[in-house]
């Protein structure tokens, strides 16, 4: 006899891809922002859409830079947009600022410890030194550098956490109820 499966199994879609993708454009957008912002203040001499842009044009100079970088940490927004989706579905089970911060939070140390020393690696080889003694997560740079690349991570994570949605079953009944059904009623009010 096959074992029946659940409405929840043949309906629900393991991730939201489509809006994955899309909150993640937009969380690397105000990740790049919040530290814009501090660069233009004179908080941190880094850039980040120059950093990235630099790498990837093979070329310390020229105004392109900061366009290639930009456009790039948007795609690659998306691309960690999926992986908080996945978080989201398969290990808390709900989207949510909190949730947001915790997937940040590791974030943040998976690009202190192995993405932004794999690019100073790759920086060198080329022969682009932009931020020659960058350090453990800029903190060569100066203080404030580590924490406002910390705290960007945290803040992509929360508006990750805040723009994905609902996750599989509040999908499921969001597709299958009105807004006002409800499965229980107040009794409590005459």
């Amino acid at each position: 006899m096959p074992k029946q499966q659940s409405e929840y199994v043949l309906n629900a879609q393991p991730i939201a891809w489509k809006r994955a993708f899309v909150a993640g454009v937009f969380s690397s957008l105000i990740m790049m922002m919040f530290i814009d912002i501090f660069y233009m203040m004179g908080a941190t001499p880094f850039c980040l859409e120059v950093y990235v842009g630099s790498l990837l044009r093979d070329s310390m100079y020229g105004e392109a830079n900061w366009t290639v970088g930009f456009f790039f940490n948007l795609i690659m927004g998306g691309v960690f947009g999926w992986i908080y989706g996945f978080f989201f579905e398969d290990v808390y089970k709900r989207a949510g600022s909190r949730n947001g911060i915790f997937v940040g939070f590791f974030h943040a140390i998976l690009a202190a410890i192995a993405i932004i020393p794999f690019f100073g690696i790759v920086g060198e080889q080329m022969g682009i030194l932009e931020y020659p003694h960058f350090g453990f997560f800029g903190s060569g740079l100066t203080a404030a550098t580590p924490l406002v690349l910390l705290f960007g991570h945290l803040l992509f994570g929360a508006t990750m956490g805040v723009f994905y949605g609902p996750v599989r079953m509040d999908r499921l009944r969001s597709q299958f109820m009105e807004p006002e059904d409800t499965q229980y009623e107040n009794t409590d009010a005459a």
